[in-house]
């Protein structure tokens, strides 16, 4: 009379499980490789918005050291047109710092600054600071 075989844990793996447990581990490698790439894409992203607002902080601290000196406001408007691009600028790929005022004859001076640039070399994002600029008092 023929027995059937009992299976037992000394048995081992089959060929199906063996390629089952490595698809398994090849699928969890893939994905944290894609979510490492990710990640490493955003970080750099934020550091690029961080030197993009480190960059418009820099061109106001320049306007507010012209606004010292001369006639306020039309000292900062003929040093920093409104609507141009403010040079010196080159900390990222592709960037551009504009300057833009709500009214050149206001006291104080409603100054908006743009910095654009490509994220990741990629894709064109910017960033936007705001402020109102008068002559500091001695």
């Amino acid at each position: 009379m023929l027995r059937a075989k009992r299976w037992s844990s000394r048995d081992g793996f089959s060929l199906i499980e063996a390629v089952i447990a490595i698809a398994v581990v090849a699928f969890s490698i893939f994905a944290i490789l894609a979510a490492n790439t990710r990640l490493q894409q955003r970080a750099q992203a934020v550091f690029e918005r961080s030197i993009a607002l480190q960059d418009a902080n820099q061109a106001l601290e320049q306007m507010r050291n012209t606004a010292d000196s001369g006639t306020f406001p039309n000292n900062v408007v003929s040093a920093f047109p409104n609507n141009s691009a403010v040079p010196g600028f080159a900390n990222i790929a592709s960037e551009q710092v504009t300057v833009s005022y709500a009214n050149v004859t206001s006291d104080p001076l409603d100054v908006t600054v743009t910095v654009g640039w490509l994220e990741n070399g990629v894709r064109q994002v910017s960033a936007t600071l705001r402020t109102l600029m008068t002559k500091r008092s001695p």
